[in-house]
C-alpha cells in the first residue's frame, strides 16, 4: 500500500491522525511518518487496515475523483 493510499483512507474516513491511529492501534506519529513518505506502510498495518476498512465503489470513486484533483 502506498503512503496516498494510506492517507486518502483517513480522509475518506473523515478522522483526524489521532483517531486514525486509534482506529489501527499504531501511534500518531507511526501515522504522520507514513503519510509524509517517512516510513512505509509495513505489512502488519496493512493487515490492521484491510481487517478494518473495506473498499466500497463509493471509496473508489472518492480516489478517482482526489487523484483527478491531484494531476
Amino acid at each position: 500500500m502506498t503512503n496516498e493510499r494510506f492517507k486518502a483512507i483517513r480522509l475518506y474516513l473523515s478522522m483526524t491522525q489521532s483517531q486514525f491511529a486509534e482506529f489501527l492501534d499504531i501511534s500518531v506519529s507511526a501515522v504522520g511518518m507514513i503519510e509524509a513518505g517517512h516510513r512505509e506502510v509495513s505489512g502488519n498495518v496493512s493487515a490492521k487496515l484491510a481487517r478494518k476498512f473495506r473498499a466500497t465503489d463509493e471509496f473508489i470513486e472518492y480516489l478517482e475523483n482526489r487523484k483527478r484533483l491531484v494531476d
